[in-house]
């Protein structure tokens, strides 16, 4: 979703200079969006079921919450399982190798956070 800006903006300019010398920024933009890192984290936990999910957020609408699963799972983050013998049907989540590569990274960058911490 790209965002709307002013062509004689600071920011602007900006932005398209850091869009041409780095990818950073699409990395950045793509694990940023609200509640992806935290549903990842919830499911690397053992909040996996869509049921648990919700409840780990109330603040949440479901419409958003479903978004950003698919999402993640369109951009190979999580897996889903679906388990259709049982009544009602199961949803559950796990985390690929890609996901638990990134936690590693952002666990790291919070221990690099607290040390800088002032």
């Amino acid at each position: 979703m790209a965002t709307i800006l002013k062509n004689n903006v600071t920011n602007n300019h900006n932005l398209r200079i850091l869009e041409n010398t780095t990818e950073v920024n699409d990395v950045l933009r793509t694990i940023s969006t609200r509640w992806k890192m935290m549903i990842l984290y919830d499911i690397s936990l053992g909040v996996n079921q869509v049921n648990k999910i919700k409840a780990a957020f109330p603040t949440a609408s479901d419409h958003m919450l479903t978004q950003r699963l698919r999402e993640l799972e369109s951009e190979k983050f999580i897996e889903k399982h679906v388990e259709g013998d049982v009544v009602p049907v199961q949803i559950s989540y796990s985390l690929t190798t890609k996901s638990r590569a990134l936690l590693q990274i952002i666990k790291q960058l919070q221990q690099w956070g607290l040390h800088w911490k002032d």
